[in-house]
């Protein structure tokens, strides 16, 4: 079977036929709209050709191609894996994980619009639970990616809601010249491109994006397609009005994280803009042919390409549990041949194993109060479970890390010993 091509491939590819170019592309064009295997939706997204000319003539449609399909069923099977290696994760090596894909994602979202920010202070918040004022740069961010580890995804019904998520996600990141300056979005002009080239122009004032958004609520609602074509679709429209003078990027990715979050698994979810970025060369440049206003709406190609980001993320998070935990089952087979432990502390070693291991802060390390809790839930008394931790760290296995609050790991040597 021929492989998918741009609409605009066909203006210079004439495959031998006599007729005019634009004709030909016309030809294909009207055979894919109208083909049984389309789906064709009611958005008219903003498109620009090279002299800058802009139309929303064409509904954005897609064709459900054997490689879309292909991708579509790879991404389910990897989640069933993923689910498979989470389920059979102890509890504090699972919230380390979900703790280190968050912090990342949240990393790699702001890396990819140069917003600067560093693991640490975003595993801070992380490592708080919760607690920090929304004072504080980020937390809003963090907190509302918490909500969708929790199952609480914002629902967006009306325009204002868009809005709504906007200051919630970036409350504290966007400068007063930046703020929109209409009801709900921006109502001025934007440009997308760097000095030498405009990449695009998205609408221009706020009743366009009022339009362009409207189309949107409509389709992120409807139940007529795969949830992870609808998820796609979204980020492709979304990105395109650009509603907002700045954030859009990081919003866009938010609600896509959202949305995959509930309809395929958190771990698929938390891994889009580590996925994005590892591939920013493919993501701007699929977004580009898909601007493109020769290319009529069809986003087969950006739906191909974006689908084998997220497959690629699915996969970077299966190779690291699985080597995580064959590392994990390592430590507990040397923690069980020191005979000169205890089995308190063979459990305390255990615990902060699966913490060191899992975390990529140590401002999201377990602290000692948890670890005094999951242990006494065993019926081992509070005072012994302290005395064991002071011992080990008295002998000089365990290393204080943090007095407030008070945490530990394994001293490098050790550490060492019980991964080889």
């Amino acid at each position: 079977m021929a492989k998918y091509k741009l609409l605009k491939q066909y203006i210079y590819t004439v495959g031998g036929q006599s007729l005019p170019k634009n004709i030909i592309a016309d030809q294909e064009y009207n055979r894919r709209i109208n083909g049984n295997s389309t789906t064709v939706t009611q958005m008219r997204p903003k498109t620009m050709n090279d002299e800058e000319v802009f139309s929303t003539t064409y509904p954005i449609f897609f064709v459900e191609t054997v490689r879309i399909n292909e991708l579509i069923s790879k991404m389910y099977r990897n989640s069933k894996q993923i689910i498979l290696l989470e389920d059979i994760l102890p509890g504090v090596a699972k919230t380390s994980f979900i703790n280190t894909l968050l912090i990342n994602e949240i990393h790699y979202t702001n890396e990819i619009e140069g917003v600067n920010t560093n693991r640490e202070e975003i595993g801070t918040i992380v490592g708080n639970n919760k607690k920090n004022t929304k004072t504080k740069r980020l937390v809003s961010t963090v907190n509302l990616y918490i909500d969708t580890i929790n199952e609480e995804s914002k629902r967006i019904l009306q325009l204002r809601d868009f809005r709504a998520i906007y200051d919630e996600l970036l409350q504290g990141e966007i400068t007063d010249k930046e703020k929109p300056d209409g009801r709900y979005f921006r109502n001025g002009f934007v440009r997308i491109g760097n000095s030498l080239e405009t990449v695009y122009i998205p609408p221009v004032n706020e009743e366009e994006i009022f339009t362009a958004l409207t189309s949107l609520i409509a389709f992120m609602n409807s139940d007529n397609i795969d949830p992870i074509l609808k998820a796609l679709v979204t980020h492709f429209m979304f990105e395109n009005t650009h509603p907002f003078y700045d954030g859009n990027g990081r919003m866009g990715r938010y609600l896509l994280s959202s949305y995959i979050s509930s309809k395929v698994d958190i771990y698929s979810g938390l891994s889009i803009a580590t996925a994005i970025r590892k591939h920013s060369d493919k993501y701007y440049r699929t977004f580009k042919q898909a601007d493109d206003m020769f290319n009529r709406g069809d986003l087969t190609i950006f739906l191909e390409d974006m689908l084998s980001i997220l497959v690629s993320g699915q996969q970077d998070v299966i190779q690291d549990l699985r080597g995580k935990k064959e590392k994990l089952d390592t430590i507990k087979h040397n923690l069980a041949q020191r005979e000169q432990l205890s089995d308190l502390d063979k459990g305390i070693l255990f615990i902060i194993s699966q913490s060191q291991l899992f975390n990529i802060v140590e401002s999201t390390s377990i602290k000692d109060n948890e670890i005094v809790e999951i242990i006494n839930k065993r019926k081992v008394a509070v005072n012994r479970i302290k005395g064991a931790i002071k011992n080990l760290t008295s002998d000089g296995t365990l290393v204080e890390i943090s007095k407030n609050p008070l945490k530990h790991i394994i001293n490098k040597k050790i550490w060492h010993e019980l991964l080889n």
